[in-house]
């Protein structure tokens, strides 16, 4: 909540304006930025604090209902969370009632288990199974020597943009032990209604760099691949699989070619 001032300009432009105080509300949003990758554990809490905030209040009568401060829990969360160590192993106890009650979380908790430096290095498993989901059987192998020899440009093509981010941490940890060591960009923004082809630029000049867009976005650099394919060598494309879209016909698949790699 902040407060605003408000100019009333009077009729009479001999008077002074007036000025009144209002307070407006705004939604609170909470994002918890890390450098490790520890995604399931840190969409358990939120889950847990919204579930707290908005079901368990507002299903609670007048004479249950408990203040509950999001900077105490945010509070607690900080102090409460130890230093990132390997072999650590934190467990979060859930507040929501609403969770608990339905088992959403395994004995009432979020767990993290940080290896230690003899076993292999924290993955999201719940990433690589859906990784697999969406790659075609036919780009592992082109794709795992791009990502081992680190002389060609990735593009990475999908219709949801929130697939991005678990696919760019699943090539990560494909190579492992070795490390990535060269730019990654997730996803790229473009407007699918005004079309620019310094897009294809952008990535055909750009040497070892693992890059996301959306599907509309690369139907204009896929005509530019096909008109320089001898220009293009450096560039795999990886055109995941729309898990959404309606399976294609027979006659449908003899229409359409596959995509210049």
């Amino acid at each position: 909540m902040f407060d605003e001032i408000v100019i009333k300009e009077p009729n009479d432009p001999s008077r002074k304006p007036q000025y009144e105080l209002k307070q407006i509300w705004i939604p609170k949003a909470i994002a918890l930025i890390s450098e490790y990758p520890f995604f399931d554990f840190f969409s358990g809490i939120l889950l847990d604090l919204y579930f707290t905030v908005i079901h368990d209040q507002e299903n609670s009568t007048s004479e249950q209902k408990q203040t509950f401060l999001i900077e105490q829990f945010v509070k607690e969360l900080v102090d409460g969370l130890p230093p990132y160590q390997k072999g650590l192993k934190i467990h979060y106890n859930l507040c929501s009632k609403y969770l608990i009650e339905r088992d959403v979380f395994e004995n009432r908790r979020v767990e993290l288990k940080i290896p230690s430096d003899n076993n292999l290095a924290f993955v999201n498993t719940r990433f690589f199974d859906r990784f697999f989901q969406l790659i075609k059987v036919e780009d592992i192998v082109a794709l795992y020597s791009a990502l081992i020899s680190e002389e060609k440009t990735i593009l990475i093509v999908c219709e949801d943009p929130f697939e991005l981010i678990p696919i760019s941490e699943t090539l990560i940890s494909l190579i492992y032990p070795f490390e990535w060591c060269l730019p990654i960009i997730p996803f790229i923004v473009s407007d699918p209604l005004n079309p620019s082809y310094d897009l294809f630029e952008f990535v055909n000049h750009m040497q070892s760099i693992i890059i996301g867009i959306h599907r509309s976005a690369y139907q204009d650099v896929k005509y530019k691949i096909e008109d320089e394919a001898e220009k293009c060598h450096n560039i795999v494309v990886i055109e995941l699989i729309d898990c959404y879209a309606a399976p294609a016909t027979k006659d449908s698949k003899r229409g359409h070619g596959d995509a210049s790699r």
